[in-house]
């Protein structure tokens, strides 16, 4: 089938036998189309609508096709694929007894028999050997899914296993957690593990199938690649997936019961979800794609479609027995032929040897510029981070220009520019902490009151400057406040009023006593403000003190010399 857009590759496989129908099924390998002819059952009546002929056309068709055959037109430019950072699924799908089992794994028995498992490990590490400018990492992993049930086929004992789980990451992409994922440096290695797994999977003998597979198994192989010499950090990740279903069967021929009618059973559904997945991918229009409905089909969901290379081997028992499962295979493969795929190459940046090639940049950063300053006449020119010597060094050159014995400071870089502010700063600080501890041992400041005290003072002060009573101790003279008034009452007395039996002039004892306390009270107070200030302005020094040692002692510990100032203090007047 030729599209203009890229699309699941499908390829049809017959099973060889002697009972070919003739009459009912036509392959055309040239034309790569099948027809087929099924005949309407007289059973249904003189009205009878049914179908008798149906024809699809597919990508490839095999009849009686050897091994290699199908593994150079299936799974070779997936496998090599995945060398290239592509993901990639090569399926298996047909009625049970089609050669599904045979076409992925093969035949033990004879080495021409291998399946497209072993013949895509042998592929890979073919490739490693002869890419020897790249580094490439080889893991597999190998899962089953057994009645809606997921099991890791590599663990020898499952009765500590962790349950697995399917989980989805945050770009969409689903994977099973806790499914082992061994690494393999060989062939041998792998080929190992395979038939470890296969030792483990769920089979069944019946009516149509001696050996049938009672799960749907999935090898997985990841690809690691990244180069040895070029871009060490880019690292390309390939995943290649190689699908076993297990097969459709109607349970009337396979004659099955009990436990493997449950088998029978949940395979079927799960296939039938497929189908449903299959459809809505094909269909543009449907908006919902029922992934979860089932295990297989959520864990292949990266596989259907999308940006992995998918092909499809649809297997058909071409006998007139099985001529119905033959055209619910080939109806369910012109269903897959129309899922529209986009490959994509996969892969991210390591931050390891991302690292490490910066710092090599930088070094030959470094390098190439420290020639072109000696060319220039530079070569003086440093780059790296000042020493304890030269911050000392530079530190006593700015205290020198501070001073007016330089008129500048030569600087040659963006580094000595940063450094020569920084020392700067230094001096400017240690200059203005030095002052102030020696203006505070000569003076003693006190702080500003608060702003509501000055505001009250300053009210009383204005009170104060005009004529009129001051209290009870009598008239002030001077001029009085513009919005002053006489006073109301008609008699001014000439002096205040006496108790009786006391002479002018002369107070009383009550009166002497309460001047007295009042005169005590008002020293008691001055004497609490003054313990006040003097507290306030010993803390003050206090903290000055402190912040003076904390940038001595940086000085110190940079090896800067103390910062004394040259010029006089002069006392304040305060």
């Amino acid at each position: 089938m030729s599209s203009g857009r890229p699309h699941v590759k499908v390829i049809v496989r017959t099973r060889p036998t002697s009972n070919f129908a003739q009459g009912n099924i036509t392959l055309d390998p040239d034309r790569k189309s099948v027809h087929l002819f099924k005949p309407k059952k007289e059973s249904q009546g003189v009205v009878n609508n049914q179908l008798e002929n149906w024809s699809y056309s597919f990508d490839y068709i095999s009849q009686n096709g050897t091994q290699e055959e199908i593994y150079e037109q299936a799974a070779q430019e997936v496998v090599e694929g995945a060398l290239e950072g592509f993901n990639g699924t090569i399926m298996a799908y047909g009625q049970t007894g089609a050669g599904k089992t045979f076409t992925m794994t093969g035949a033990i028995d004879n080495y021409r028999h291998r399946g497209i498992i072993p013949r895509a490990i042998e592929h890979i590490f073919r490739e490693v050997q002869a890419r020897s400018q790249l580094a490439i990492t080889v893991s597999v992993s190998y899962l089953e899914i057994y009645n809606e049930q997921l099991i890791d086929l590599l663990l020898s004992d499952t009765a500590d296993a962790p349950q697995l789980k399917i989980v989805e990451d945050g770009k969409g992409e689903t994977h099973v957690m806790g499914l082992t994922q061994q690494t393999v440096t060989s062939e041998e290695d792998a080929m190992k593990l395979l038939f470890e797994g296969d030792m483990n999977r769920s089979i069944a003998s019946h009516a149509l199938n001696k050996v049938s597979s009672r799960s749907h198994c999935i090898f997985t192989i990841h690809v690691e690649t990244r180069s040895r010499f070029e871009s060490k950090e880019k690292v390309l990740l390939g995943k290649l997936n190689l699908v076993d279903l297990a097969g459709s069967e109607r349970v009337k021929k396979s004659q099955v019961d009990g436990v493997q009618l449950t088998e029978a059973t949940q395979i079927n559904k799960s296939l039938s979800f497929l189908e449903q997945v299959v459809i809505g991918l094909a269909d543009k229009s449907r908006d919902h794609v029922p992934y979860r409905s089932a295990a297989l089909t959520n864990v292949l969901k990266d596989s259907l479609g999308g940006s992995t290379r998918t092909h499809l081997i649809a297997n058909v028992w071409v006998e007139l027995a099985h001529l119905e499962e033959t055209l619910s295979t080939l109806r369910f493969a012109s269903r897959m032929i129309k899922v529209a795929i986009d490959p994509q190459i996969n892969a991210r940046t390591d931050p390891e040897a991302l690292v490490k090639r910066y710092e090599q940049e930088i070094r030959e950063l470094k390098a190439e510029l420290a020639m072109h300053n000696a060319l220039v006449g530079k070569g003086q020119t440093q780059y790296d981070a000042y020493t304890p010597e030269q911050r000392a060094e530079l530190n006593a050159t700015v205290r020198k220009y501070v001073r007016g014995e330089l008129d500048e400071i030569e600087v040659d870089s963006m580094r000595a520019v940063r450094e020569t502010l920084l020392q700067f700063k230094l001096v400017t600080n240690a200059a203005e902490a030095d002052t102030e501890a020696r203006i505070r041992a000569n003076f003693v400041l006190q702080p500003k009151p608060p702003a509501g005290q000055r505001q009250d003072e300053a009210q009383a002060k204005a009170d104060d400057s005009g004529v009129g009573d001051l209290g009870k101790g009598g008239f002030a003279v001077g001029s009085a406040p513009a919005n002053s008034k006489p006073p109301t009452s008609p008699r001014q007395p000439s002096q205040r009023a006496r108790p009786a039996g006391t002479r002018p002039g002369k107070e009383s004892d009550k009166e002497k006593a309460a001047a007295a306390e009042r005169e005590l009270k008002e020293k008691e107070a001055a004497r609490e403000r003054e313990q006040k200030e003097k507290e306030l302005a010993a803390q003050k020094e206090r903290e000055l003190q402190q912040q003076l040692q904390k940038d001595r002692a940086q000085e110190a510990k940079q090896g800067l010399p103390p910062v004394r100032s040259t010029q006089p203090v002069t006392p304040l007047a305060l």
